[in-house]
């Protein structure tokens, strides 16, 4: 099952916000594509990056 994730990407709309007076990173929305992502990013003027979702799951920092 592993290889078969490695083929599903999908992009999280991620936000840094002050959560109990700390810095955090908050998912907004899962996307698709990249370009979905942007775009709903852009529409939205969401002051936000674009992340493959594999990379936030097995990462300590974004």
């Amino acid at each position: 099952m592993k290889y078969l994730a490695g083929f599903i990407l999908t992009w999280a709309l991620v936000v840094r916000m002050p959560i109990n007076g700390e810095p955090a990173d908050a998912v907004i929305d899962i996307y698709d594509t990249q370009y979905e992502c942007i775009q709903a990013r852009d529409s939205q003027k969401i002051n936000g990056e674009c992340y493959e979702v594999d990379s936030i799951i097995h990462s300590k920092n974004v």
